[in-house]
């Protein structure tokens, strides 16, 4: 079973008041990432579940997609016939429909069904055949099980979705494609095609006049220089307008997320930055930014936060040695509170040579020079970065856990630990859950893992962890111990206050869904 099923697990909390639960059963065939929670406005209003429920002939299958309310009520369902090489990929709610994102591997393409509330089709879309770097992507995730994707989104308060793909006869570009089920309104952006540079979108955030897209930009496939841009399309129709260049004289930058400010033109991107001239995949960055943009992408402002000069001061001696030796954060989530600080959730990882796997692939293949040597991803501790609204640093909090050990497989020694990094997310690996936000109590809850597995037992042990900090409180911490017999496990964001936790039993052919109330 992959950890990825695991990691996530189960959150229970002391003095629980409340439960209510859903049982789905005859379940022939059931992806732990086709369900999710409904996000609207930051706030979860209900889930959705899509499974295989039968097999129709030797093409079809039969599918269920379920709509449950915020207490697992149902409030639509809908039996769909469609090929067996169907595979939902992603979903978002974006406040009037929910898309669903399906890959065909047959017959190489991405199609998009939009549902209203009831469960009932409102339109669909379906790409072009995609190009070989697409398909490879598409395949990998898919046979990987990859949890996360960054190349389809909702655009909040906007309203409308975005998916991005990379379509023939282009070999390195990429489209855009927008649509809303509520006006019905909908474009295609394109690459420019003399474009020679291999380019990799990703959704950043988008205002009610622009959306902005990150695009790495690299030579060829396989180099490892590689630079970030954001480009910046016009929402009513698509139009391109500008592109924010990945650097300035003095550093340069690889964003991770971004938040607009209401009632002016502004948008602010939050990343790392790099000194001029490093290779990003490989270097280590020198800290982090902070940079402010108005709607025709001039400068507005530009901060810096040091690792040795302005975090490293806010930590024990223990944690500075500790971030000087594994020197890489995966960033899980960065946001903003009601009261305008900035908060950033980050994991730390280092790369280290995995002796013991890499010697079993080198008896595998018979000679050690064409062994394919392992690395691994030791895991440690969780950080919290606290900020003012002017992107001043005023606190750090590290949350201790135990290391964990992750082989990344064959080849992947050779990987930057930025993308053995990105590859940890996708399988799972990190032990952060999700971050909550309860606007009404105004805290907000950070979730995460600590796990230990017994491989002689069949029965999982696992603690889940909740950190949840008022405005200007200290965080308070709730910790929970369960063992379970399921398949696999997932916990979802579900209403202020609670938690849905989702157990499948393969053999039994059921999955069971419970809400949960905690108390923070």
């Amino acid at each position: 079973m992959k950890r990825n099923q695991l990691i996530i697990g189960l959150m229970l909390f002391s003095g629980i008041s409340f439960s209510q639960k859903k049982t789905f059963s005859d379940i022939r065939k059931f992806r732990i990432r086709n369900t999710g929670a409904i996000v609207q406005s930051g706030e979860v209003t209900g889930s959705y579940i899509f499974y295989q429920k039968d097999k129709v002939d030797k093409k079809n299958n039969l599918y269920v997609i379920e709509f449950l309310g915020p207490n697992l009520e149902s409030v639509g369902t809908k039996e769909i016939v469609a090929s067996k090489f169907e595979n939902l990929t992603q979903a978002a709610y974006d406040g009037t429909s929910l898309c669903l994102r399906f890959f065909n591997p047959r017959e190489k393409t991405i199609s998009y069904q939009l549902y209203d509330n009831k469960a009932s089709l409102v339109k669909e879309l379906k790409s072009g055949e995609l190009n070989k770097y697409a398909l490879m992507t598409e395949n990998a995730a898919l046979n990987q099980n990859l949890e996360t994707f960054s190349n389809f989104s909702e655009l909040g308060q906007a309203g409308g979705f975005v998916g991005y793909e990379a379509t023939k006869p282009k070999k390195t570009g990429f489209d855009v494609q927008y649509f809303d089920a509520k006006s019905g309104k909908k474009w295609k952006y394109s690459s420019p095609a003399s474009e020679s540079m291999h380019l990799y979108p990703s959704y950043l955030c988008s205002t009610d006049k622009i959306v902005y897209t990150l695009v790495a930009k690299k030579k060829s496939a396989m180099t490892r220089d590689i630079d970030y841009h954001v480009y910046a399309n016009r929402l009513s129709d698509g139009k391109y307008m500008f592109d924010l260049p990945p650097k300035d004289n003095k550093y340069q930058y690889m964003y991770y997320s971004a938040f607009n400010h209401p009632g002016t033109d502004h948008t602010t991107f939050l990343g790392m930055y790099f000194n001029l001239g490093d290779k990003l995949l490989k270097a280590k960055s020198q800290g982090l930014v902070m940079h402010t943009i108005n709607s025709k992408g001039e400068d507005v402002e530009k901060k810096h936060v040091s690792w040795a000069r302005d975090i490293s001061k806010l930590l024990t001696a223990d944690q500075r040695l500790k971030i000087k030796d594994a020197g890489n954060m995966y960033f899980h989530h960065i946001f903003r509170s009601p009261q305008g600080k900035i908060y950033a959730v980050a994991e730390q990882y280092k790369k280290v040579f995995a002796a013991g796997a890499s010697a079993l692939s080198m008896l595998g293949s018979g000679s050690g020079a064409n062994a394919h040597p392992s690395a691994k991803l030791v895991i440690e501790d969780l950080f919290v970065y606290e900020f003012s609204k002017n992107f001043e640093l005023e606190g750090v909090k590290v949350f201790d856990k135990e290391k964990s050990n992750q082989n990344m497989g064959p080849g992947s020694l050779y990987y930057s630990s930025q993308i053995l990094g990105k590859l940890a997310k996708g399988y799972g690996f990190f032990d952060y859950a999700y971050t909550q936000q309860n606007k009404v109590k105004d805290n907000f809850t950070v979730c995460y893992m600590d796990y230990n597995k017994d491989e002689g037992k069949k029965r999982k042990t696992m603690k889940f962890y909740a950190a949840t900090k008022q405005a200007e409180s200290d965080f308070v911490t709730d910790k929970i111990s369960l063992e379970t017999d399921a398949t696999s496990l997932r916990t979802l964001r579900a209403k202020p206050g609670h938690v849905v936790i989702l157990e499948y039993f393969k053999k039994e052919k059921k999955l069971e869904m419970r809400l949960e109330k905690f108390n923070y």
